[in-house]
């Protein structure tokens, strides 16, 4: 994945949904975020109570030239395991989320959707608000109805993912 079209910034993210270390370590491997947001992550989680504090106190002192995957290994033993699909989806959710907070600032919010839905190998999930794809639904008369109409699935499907991934 080349994510390097959307800018966010991970502590966009960080604060919407929980995260856990192997989800940040499928992002790290598909060049979602960057190794400094995974130290990021660390201290902004980091708490006495935390499972794995030694570590993730560890990881959050790093120097930015040391590799973060050894710690992030140690605190995914710590974790039950995930299914890497729902991982994927919920990034697939966080990035949409992220672009939809920020869609304003593109000029052209539901071509990056489009750019997305390419990235994720076209899940289904989210085809009914990427323009190019059929619909059953007539036309609303003008480009601008029809695409409000596909920001406003956009803004419903994220309504209805995050309560999946509280």
């Amino acid at each position: 994945m080349d994510l390097s079209y959307l800018n966010f910034n991970y502590s966009d993210i960080q604060k919407h949904v929980p995260i856990g270390w192997q989800e940040l370590k499928y992002a790290l491997d598909n060049n979602i975020i960057k190794q400094n947001n995974i130290v990021e992550h660390a201290i902004f989680v980091l708490d006495e109570g935390i499972l794995g504090y030694d570590i993730v106190l560890e990881l959050a002192i790093l120097n930015e030239y040391e590799d973060v995957k050894p710690y992030l290994s140690r605190l995914i033993a710590l974790e039950e395991d995930e299914d890497e699909e729902f991982i994927k989806s919920k990034w697939l959710y966080l990035l949409l989320w992220v672009l939809y907070q920020k869609r304003n600032e593109y000029d052209n919010a539901l071509e990056v959707v489009e750019e997305i839905y390419c990235d994720f190998d076209y899940p289904p999930s989210i085809a009914n608000f990427v323009r190019y794809m059929p619909t059953d639904e007539p036309s609303l008369g003008s480009l601008e109805k029809n695409e409000a109409r596909l920001y406003e699935k956009w803004k419903t499907y994220l309504q209805t993912e995050k309560q999946k991934y509280l």
